[in-house]
């Protein structure tokens, strides 16, 4: 592991993901003077990487908290080919791995809590049903669990499966309009910007891998049952808000609550009023883990 040192408790370095890839990772520690609470593991959205968040990981950091979030294969500045990968599957397990690896390197024997935004929301979810020891809670903020059921969307998953077994890297599944994610003209600029963020089209296996985790995840949600947060804006529009609504009622969790935040949109997390965000996550981590 390589780690390049940077101010105010930052850090970066790199691991080795089980399928050999090296992936990126941001670091985030409090400050000296502060007790540590536990360990943040932040799992990131489709086509975008860690470093975006920064202002969050800081605020966390500030409250007790260390923080780790890596970029997926094919992002940020991750090994592999940009957004894509052969199968979901992979993303959580890099995800498992990186959870291991934050313990590890951290030493944290305290609670460890996976904060998932947009579809790391859905890869955080997988993560607790496939490996439900490796985490004590989640916080889902504009979480992927599924997207708007467009016409076209209907015609591409009647072919879905052909076209990734015949086609995987044909990148033509159109992303959610960009206007969508915020009503912030600045965020949208800096997107336009960014050449860490992917903009063109989803290849055919992404698209085909994210509508089979939708079904599967879906039909297993139930079995949820660490205490859950949910975070969501009323202005979100690129994925299905009813799919969040139905998550929330439908887990077995006795501990879960939703939070609506009025006129924010799927970016919650970086628009002008995120430190509304940032101070309802740090409440709800308060009232459960404070020493």
């Amino acid at each position: 592991m390589e780690e390049v040192e940077s101010e105010q408790l930052r850090s970066t370095g790199t691991f080795t993901g089980p399928r050999g890839h090296i992936l990126h990772y941001n670091r985030v520690l409090p400050p000296a003077t502060v007790s540590r609470c536990g360990l943040i593991v932040f799992l990131h959205g489709l086509g975008e990487y860690s470093s975006r968040y920064t202002n969050l990981f800081d605020e966390l950091a500030r409250h007790g908290w260390v923080v780790y979030a890596h970029d997926y294969v094919g992002h940020g500045l991750s090994e592999g080919d940009r957004m894509y990968f052969d199968r979901f599957d992979d993303v959580v397990a890099d995800a498992e791995s990186f959870i291991g690896f934050a313990k590890s390197d951290s030493q944290s024997t305290k609670p460890c809590v996976l904060l998932g935004n947009s579809l790391g929301g859905l890869v955080a979810n997988f993560v607790v049903l496939r490996q439900t020891q490796l985490v004590d809670a989640v916080i889902l903020v504009a979480p992927g669990l599924d997207v708007p059921r467009t016409w076209l969307l209907h015609v591409q998953s009647a072919v879905a499966s052909v076209l990734s077994a015949v086609f995987p890297k044909w990148r033509i599944v159109p992303g959610g309009d960009r206007n969508n994610l915020t009503s912030d003209r600045g965020i949208l600029d800096a997107i336009d910007s960014d050449p860490l963020l992917n903009k063109l089209p989803m290849s055919c296996r992404v698209g085909a891998e994210l509508l089979g985790a939708f079904t599967t995840f879906s039909q297993r949600k139930h079995l949820i049952q660490l205490p859950v947060l949910v975070i969501l804006g009323s202005e979100e529009k690129m994925v299905s808000t009813a799919s969040i609504h139905s998550y929330v009622q439908d887990i077995a969790s006795q501990d879960k609550e939703l939070q609506e935040f009025d006129g924010m949109g799927h970016l919650m997390l970086l628009e002008s009023t995120r430190h509304q965000v940032f101070q309802s996550v740090g409440q709800w981590l308060h009232h459960r883990y404070h020493n």
